[in-house]
């Protein structure tokens, strides 16, 4: 008999990976002479990071970034073994487990964590990068992560913001940097929602 294993990760628990192996293990107690294929997936959430990493046969690298509350946190970015493509999970930046039940709070919360993970990607001479963005805390648009990028967000009297959900209506001008050697992103989810309305991510998913 041929079976395929492909689960997604178990949201606070198990990773895809681990999944599959206990699956695995599971399935020869009871067909010791299974033939059994393991394909562990990600949506764009926890565990995409690692499924990526283990298909390219890449590596991590660790890097201390802020988290949501601007706060040191240590996240790791995944490259592939010729270091053309990387891969960030936006939860291990700017996610919702790295906050206290009490401290979760879009409008203070800011991705500006993982525009560094992004920024140190893209400054390593990647071609091409994928952004998982399931479990974010953040509800400022990829605001924060623009300002690590270098794009220059100011208010009517012409000061720079670190922008954040609740003061998205401050901004009146968004100046690009002038790097303009961008590489390929590729937005990793699983939904459609767009960030407002009554179906929006806001109402969703919000914190």
């Amino acid at each position: 008999m041929k079976i395929l294993i492909a689960p997604n990760a178990f949201k606070g628990s198990l990773s895809s990976p681990e999944i599959c192996q206990l699956l695995k293990d599971g399935i020869l107690k009871s067909s010791p002479h299974g033939e059994i294929e393991m394909v562990p997936l990600g949506d764009g959430g926890d565990g995409t990071l690692e499924v990526l990493v283990n298909l390219w046969g890449g590596t991590f690298e660790t890097q201390t970034v802020r988290d949501p509350l601007d706060r040191p946190v240590e996240a790791p970015i995944g490259f592939d073994l010729n270091r053309k493509r990387a891969v960030i999970e936006m939860a291990r930046a700017s996610g919702l487990a790295l906050l206290a039940e009490d401290e979760k709070n879009p409008l203070l919360a800011s991705s500006f964590g993982t525009g560094q993970l992004l920024r140190t990607a893209m400054e390593s001479g990647v071609q091409e990068i994928f952004l998982g963005i399931g479990g974010s805390a953040t509800n400022d648009g990829g605001a924060g992560m623009g300002a690590a990028l270098g794009f220059d967000h100011t208010n009517g009297h012409g000061e720079s913001l670190i922008p954040r959900g609740g003061n998205l209506d401050a901004i009146e001008q968004i100046i690009p940097p002038e790097f303009q050697n961008w590489p390929r992103v590729t937005v990793l989810c699983d939904v459609t929602n767009p960030l407002c309305g009554d179906n929006g991510a806001s109402a969703v998913y919000g914190p």
